[in-house]
Formats: structure tokens, C-alpha cells, sequence
């Protein structure tokens, strides 16, 4: 098992999320989406480390992916209410 900080993250989304009386191949789903997601995020986070990118342009990307996370976010709560 991982021990690193997604790993505890996958721990608790796990926990709060994915329904007890899931499947094994469901979890298993959910886990590689989770690390899809993660992986992504961290792709776009490491484009504005790299020396094409500005300050000012790495700064708007971030900015755009926060503003991202937050409209999903907030459309999810919309659309199912809070996930406790």
C-alpha cells in the first residue's frame, strides 16, 4: 500500500465517498480515477515550472485550475448537495 500525502487522500476520499457495500472492481475504478485526476493536476502544475511559461502566465494557469476545482465543486453540491 502507498503511504505518500495522495495516498492519504485516496485513504479519506475512499472513506467519505465510495459507498461501503462497493465492489472490489468499482474501488478499483474509483482509485485509478482519483489518480488520473491527481496526475493531471500535477501535469498542469509542473507546465508553469517550466521556463516557457511567464510568472504572470503560471500564475493564470493556477489561478484557472483553482477556478476550475471550485465551478465543479460547486455544480457538484448544485446538482447532489453536500458530500458531508
Amino acid at each position: 500500500m502507498t503511504t505518500g500525502p495522495l495516498a492519504k487522500e485516496w485513504r479519506s476520499y475512499r472513506a467519505t465517498i465510495i459507498p461501503s457495500g462497493a465492489q472490489p472492481i468499482q474501488i478499483e475504478e474509483c482509485q485509478r480515477a482519483f489518480y488520473a485526476g491527481a496526475l493531471a493536476s500535477f501535469s498542469v502544475c509542473t507546465h508553469t515550472g517550466e521556463d516557457s511559461v511567464s510568472e504572470a502566465d503560471g500564475v493564470r494557469i493556477l489561478g484557472a485550475l483553482a477556478d476550475e476545482l471550485r465551478e465543479y465543486i460547486s455544480d457538484f453540491k448544485r446538482r447532489h448537495g453536500s458530500t458531508q
